[in-house]
């Protein structure tokens, strides 16, 4: 079985310093980026649907990055314990 870890690199800041908790960037402004998203019809999926698919989920990642400085680091792992290829970023 792949082992599979998403580690979100990111902290939050003291509400007394005029910062964002933790709590209101992981869902605040990604809420925030998918409405505006959907409003200007970007994401053209409609209905209730879930964050699972590529086309709703990588512009808004892209989004987090590019513009908040929020990232993800992916890191997998084989059953059989051979390395990965390709690159792998280090935590």
């Amino acid at each position: 079985r792949w082992g599979h870890t998403s580690t979100w690199i990111e902290s939050g800041m003291a509400a007394s310093s005029g910062g964002y908790s933790l709590m209101s960037k992981s869902v605040g402004v990604t809420a925030a980026i998918a409405a505006r998203l959907v409003l200007t019809k970007e994401i053209k999926n409609t209905g209730v649907v879930t964050p699972m698919y590529p086309e709703i989920y990588e512009p808004i990642m892209e989004i987090l990055d590019k513009k908040f400085g929020i990232a993800m680091v992916e890191e997998s792992e084989r059953p059989d314990g051979l390395p990965v290829s390709g690159p792998r970023p280090k935590l």
